[in-house]
């Protein structure tokens, strides 16, 4: 069971690492077109929009990522006070409270934002390439369950892996 979580783990986080590189070169690429094209003086509208959605895609995946370098919010001040050898134990638990109650958090903004975007979608108001914002609303909830993963993986992976607890 741990070697299955384990390697779709690292899948989410290779896919984390695609996703930034292929969304920050889309918006380099389309904002430079976007520029290129107005002093032209052509405009399209749809460029802007999408942008701003790839944005929120790299948020996403960019915090994903962060889990990996276990650069995420942390106690860093908790964990430099407790350490050493003889913390061990306390540095796991804090540890544990840390990933469990971000985890936690990511399900509890998974709900709301599931509630936003159902709203947003039943409003019915049409952007980027005639979907319902809605529709694209819903890459907030995906992104938090996928940060929520994150830290539940981690959180078992590390809190089961028998060279990090001695």
């Amino acid at each position: 069971m741990r070697k299955i979580l384990a390697w779709i783990d690292l899948a989410a986080s290779r896919f984390s690492k695609v996703g930034v590189v292929a969304c920050l070169s889309s918006i380099v690429f389309l904002s430079f077109a976007s520029i290129v094209m107005r002093w032209v003086g052509h405009s399209v509208m749809w460029i802007d929009s999408f942008v701003r959605y790839m944005v929120l895609f790299i948020v996403f995946l960019g915090g994903s990522l962060a889990i990996d370098s276990n650069s995420h919010i942390g106690i860093d001040l908790l964990s430099r006070l407790f350490a050493g050898n003889s913390f061990v134990g306390v540095r796991n638990l804090i540890k544990f409270i840390i990933l469990a109650t971000s985890g936690l958090i990511c399900i509890w903004l998974l709900w709301a934002s599931w509630d936003l975007a159902a709203i947003l979608y039943r409003e019915g108001s049409t952007t980027l390439f005639g979907w319902s914002e809605g529709t694209w609303a819903y890459v907030i909830p995906c992104g938090f369950f996928l940060l929520a993963f994150r830290f539940f993986a981690r959180l078992i992976l590390e809190m089961t892996e028998p060279e990090k607890r001695s």
